[in-house]
């Protein structure tokens, strides 16, 4: 069986996860689309050796801040990181916070077709002609798509162009999951009241600032990672575009993170919910973790 621990942002998933590890003997593979990233360290709230207490981690710092990671490869590592660990006899235990990660390993859904070149072409189309440009022509093409993928969603809408183009089939049909494939799991998300939440998440961008995320910024455009990569769009990192243009001021930055982040939060609770998963209430980590322990050893 594989542990899935989920949840919104700043609810101490990794902490739990840790523990757990420690427990029932198992070892942690990451589902965060930015930890995958070296250097991107303070931005991304990256779990440091001390905190991750021994216990093996997987795919966290596995590709430059150069290069683009797609879900087809993070099912494809992650697969391989759990053959890893039960080679040793250890439970894979899965946590973060990026829920198409968790639901395409958990549930198998294919994700197989995609091209760079074709991406790096249908995103420059969507650049000089617009987003509604771009979703029209999705209708066009995948009309079952572009009613469930709001226009706004950019990289949705991207993506499924290029399935439907190098496929001919709708991304809706290719992430169908069959239910027989499904792998054996427990999911368990972390839940606490939006106003916990949202301090929680205020907090950790203070911190972040204090640990030196502008310094992180600095040093990364100085090794040629610049805005326009796809490790440059996470919040934390985008936001200090205009701020080195002379836009906005360092407070207006901070700011602008702090609500992106309130705002990601949402989105992940409402992917979470739209999943099989059982809730625990964010408090004590040994209690969280004797529930745990109840469920997946009956």
């Amino acid at each position: 069986m594989i542990v899935a621990i989920g949840g919104a942002t700043a609810t101490g998933k990794s902490a739990l996860a840790v523990e757990l590890a420690r427990r029932i003997g198992g070892e942690i593979i990451s589902a965060d689309s930015m930890q995958i990233y070296q250097g991107m360290d303070i931005g991304t709230a990256k779990i440091t050796e001390a905190e991750k207490g021994g216990i093996p981690h997987y795919l966290i710092d596995i590709i430059s801040p150069k290069n683009s990671y797609n879900v087809a490869m993070y099912v494809k590592d992650a697969n391989e990181a759990i053959d890893e660990i039960r080679s040793k006899g250890k439970t894979p235990i899965l946590v973060g916070g990026t829920g198409l990660y968790i639901r395409s390993l958990l549930y198998n859904y294919s994700h197989s077709a995609y091209d760079e070149k074709l991406r790096a072409q249908i995103t420059e189309e969507y650049k000089e002609k617009g987003a509604d440009d771009l979703w029209n022509k999705l209708r066009s093409v995948d009309p079952i798509a572009a009613e469930k993928i709001h226009k706004n969603n950019v990289k949705r809408v991207i993506r499924a162009l290029e399935v439907v183009t190098l496929t001919g089939k709708s991304i809706a049909d290719t992430e169908e999951s069959n239910p027989e494939r499904r792998r054996k799991h427990a999911l368990f998300c972390i839940e606490t009241d939006r106003e916990t939440l949202y301090d929680r998440i205020n907090k950790r961008v203070d911190l972040m600032f204090g640990r030196g995320l502008e310094k992180e910024i600095d040093r990364l455009l100085s090794e040629g990672v610049d805005f326009s990569f796809q490790s440059m769009q996470a919040i934390g990192y985008k936001e200090f575009a205009e701020y080195k243009k002379g836009n906005v001021t360092i407070e207006q930055v901070k700011e602008s993170i702090k609500i992106n982040s309130r705002h990601y939060a949402k989105r992940q609770e409402t992917w979470f919910h739209g999943m099989d998963a059982k809730w625990l209430r964010m408090g004590n980590i040994e209690e969280m973790v004797s529930k745990i322990e109840q469920i997946i050893l009956k």
